[in-house]
């Protein structure tokens, strides 16, 4: 963290230049578009809120909008894990908009369908549980898509057994909540614990 001409900053990533086309000044990114006199530029990092030539910038209004989307949508994710896992149905559920869609072991589309395929599928898993990382999102307005990493751990007729994938999500924001509309899971392996993983594919996937 450091302080430039009294101006705190926060983000090396986004500076601001003078009408001779020079760098001057490093400023905090979620302050850019507020110094007077100058323009900005980008350095091209994703993400930076900088738009394309000609375009206005990002408000400091939108930029927080922003995180407070990838926030609530990183909740969602994580209420998803724990809330399969606990097996808390109601919840669960809710967390899918009406014609929500499931697509990975079957595809089911709607919350009664996808109540049915959830608890038909715990009582033949008794002990499963989710571990997600690696989440990406875009947000554009009330959508947004992402793909997040999975670890999935369940045991099966006695068996311990190790997988992972990832799913691709779409999201809607409905009455101010953001909500699946879709998501598709792709593994990439499965195994019992014992045997480990030794590169075998999820039964059923080719290698693309």
């Amino acid at each position: 963290m450091r302080r430039h001409r009294g101006t705190l900053a926060l983000d090396p990533y986004c500076s601001a230049v003078s009408a001779d086309g020079q760098e001057r000044l490093v400023f905090p990114r979620l302050a850019c578009g507020a110094q007077p006199g100058v323009e900005q530029a980008s350095r091209g990092r994703a993400g930076g809120g900088i738009a394309g030539e000609g375009a206005q910038p990002m408000t400091l209004e939108d930029r927080i909008r922003r995180i407070e989307d990838e926030q609530a949508i990183a909740q969602l994710r994580a209420r998803y894990c724990h809330l399969l896992d606990d097996r808390q149905w109601d919840d669960f559920i809710a967390l899918f908009t009406n014609d929500g869609l499931f697509s990975g072991l079957e595809t089911v589309q709607g919350r009664p369908a996808l109540r049915t395929f959830f608890e038909r599928f715990a009582a033949t898993t008794p002990e499963y549980y989710h571990f997600c990382t690696n989440g990406t999102v875009t947000v554009e307005g009330d959508r947004a898509t992402g793909r997040i990493t999975m670890e999935y751990l369940s045991a099966m007729n006695g068996t311990s057994y190790v997988s992972a994938g990832h799913y691709d999500d779409v999201m809607l924001r409905v009455d101010g909540l953001w909500l699946f509309q879709s998501r598709t899971i792709t593994f990439y392996y499965l195994a019992p614990l014992a045997d480990g993983w030794a590169g075998r594919p999820f039964p059923g996937r080719t290698r693309g």
